[in-house]
């Protein structure tokens, strides 16, 4: 894997969101994204994604994309970071 963005050990990696076909575009992942981002004590995460839907996601949330890496497949994944303050 590579990339040149350091991210700390102990930064909190939101993981995939999915919703039913016929649910989509309803706001539900990214409700449930900024509920646990909001209940969480850490101001800093990161996460990982190679689908449109969870880019869009979290360029919505304010996450800016950092990078990118070839995971094991061979696939591109983009790498966002987010910090805000509570």
């Amino acid at each position: 894997r590579v990339t040149d963005v350091n991210i700390d050990y102990d930064t909190p990696e939101i993981g995939y969101c999915v919703t039913l076909p016929k649910e989509q575009g309803n706001g539900y992942c990214s409700t449930l994204v900024q509920l646990l981002m909001n209940e969480m004590p850490q101001t800093e995460f990161f996460a990982t994604t190679h689908t449109e839907a969870m880019r869009h996601i979290f360029k919505k949330l304010g996450y800016k994309k950092a990078g990118n890496f070839l995971n094991d497949s061979k696939q591109e994944i983009d790498l966002y970071t987010f910090t805000f303050k509570k």
